[in-house]
C-alpha cells in the first residue's frame, strides 16, 4: 500500500469501526437480521405461489380480464424466487467474480439462464403430459433428471475452469530474463473464459426448472388453462432475470473494482496475471466442489413421494 493510500485506508477502517460500534449499541444482530430477511423472502414466495393458484382459478372463472393479475403475480414470484437460496445464484456470482467477463455478458448470462429455466419447465411438463401422454408425476420425474444434468454441468464447468487456469499458471513465466537462455518469457494475459464456458454456465443454471413453475403448469393443465400457465411461467422467468441480472451486475462491478485497486497497488502485470489466474482457479474448484456435492446429494437422497413409483 502506498503512503498516499494509507490515510484513506485508516479512514475507511475508522468509519467501519464506528458503524459497527453504533449498530452494536442498538442491539443490532447481523445473524438475526439475515435470518429474518431469509424467512421473509421464503414466506413471501409461499404466499405468492398460493396467490398464483388463486389467480389461475380466477382466470378460469372470469376469463381474460383476470389474466393481467396472473402475469403480474408470476413476475413478482420470479423476483422473489431469485432472491431466495439456490445454486444458480452461487454459479453466477462465483463465475462472474472470478472469470474475466464483461458486464454485458454477465447480464446476458443471468437473463438467458433465467429464460431457459422457464422453457425447461414448460418443456418438461407439456412434453410429458401432452405430447407423451404421461402423468404429471412423470413430468416431475423428468424435471428431476434434467436438474441432475444441470448439476453435472456445474461440476464439468468447474473442472474445465480449474484445468484451464491451472495450465495457464504452469505455463506462465516471469518477465525477468531466463538464466538459461537469456530471453524474456511473459505470462499470458488473462482472457475471457470463452463461449464454451459461457454456454455451460447458462445450461448449468437454466436446466434446473423452478419447482414453483412446474406446479403452476400442472395446475394450469388440470384447469385447462395452458396458455395462461405458460404466460405465468414466462412472467416468472422475466422476474427472475431482473433479479439475477442485478446480482450479475454487482458481481461484475465488484470484480472490476478489485482489479482496478490491485492495478494501482501493483504495476507488475505478470504478477497480476498470476493472481487473476489463481483466483479464477479457486472459482473453478468451488464450482467443481459444489456441482459434485449436488450430484451426490441428488443421487443418494430418497425420491419425493410425488414422483415415486
Amino acid at each position: 500500500m502506498t503512503s498516499k493510500s494509507l490515510p484513506l485506508g485508516l479512514l475507511a477502517a475508522a468509519l467501519l469501526a464506528a458503524i459497527l460500534w453504533t449498530l452494536a449499541g442498538t442491539g443490532f444482530d447481523p445473524g438475526q437480521a439475515w435470518s429474518r430477511l431469509f424467512t421473509w423472502v421464503v414466506t413471501t414466495q409461499r404466499e405468492l405461489h398460493q396467490a398464483l393458484a388463486g389467480a389461475l382459478r380466477a382466470v378460469q372463472e372470469d376469463g381474460g380480464i383476470a389474466a393481467p393479475a396472473l402475469v403480474w403475480l408470476g413476475f413478482l414470484y420470479g423476483v422473489f424466487h431469485a432472491a431466495g437460496p439456490g445454486h444458480g445464484k452461487v454459479v453466477i456470482t462465483t463465475y462472474l467474480a472470478t472469470q474475466k467477463e464483461t458486464l454485458g455478458r454477465g447480464i446476458a448470462l443471468a437473463a438467458t439462464a433465467s429464460l431457459l429455466q422457464g422453457l425447461t419447465a414448460v418443456t418438461a411438463v407439456f412434453g410429458t403430459v401432452l405430447v407423451l401422454e404421461q402423468t404429471t408425476r412423470q413430468s416431475q420425474r423428468l424435471a428431476g433428471n434434467i436438474e441432475l444434468l444441470g448439476f453435472a454441468l456445474v461440476a464439468l464447468l468447474g473442472a474445465f475452469l480449474t484445468w484451464r487456469h491451472a495450465r495457464r499458471l504452469f505455463q506462465a513465466k516471469a518477465t525477468t530474463a531466463c538464466s538459461s537462455c537469456g530471453h524474456h518469457h511473459h505470462a499470458p494475459a488473462p482472457d475471457k473464459a470463452g463461449p464454451g464456458a459461457f454456454t455451460a454456465a447458462v445450461l448449468s443454471i437454466g436446466l434446473r426448472p423452478c419447482s414453483g413453475a412446474i406446479l403452476v403448469l400442472v395446475l394450469a393443465i388440470a384447469l385447462d388453462l395452458r396458455s395462461a400457465g405458460i404466460a405465468a411461467v414466462l412472467a416468472m422467468s422475466l422476474g427472475t432475470a431482473l433479479s439475477t441480472a442485478a446480482l450479475a451486475t454487482l458481481a461484475t462491478l465488484a470484480r472490476d473494482q478489485a482489479v482496478r485497486l490491485a492495478t494501482r497497488l501493483d504495476t507488475d502485470q505478470t504478477r497480476l496475471a498470476r493472481i487473476a489466474d489463481t483466483i479464477a482457479l479457486l472459482g473453478g474448484l468451488a464450482l467443481l466442489a459444489m456441482g459434485t456435492a449436488l450430484v451426490h446429494t441428488t443421487l443418494t437422497m430418497p425420491a419425493h413421494p410425488l414422483i415415486r413409483g
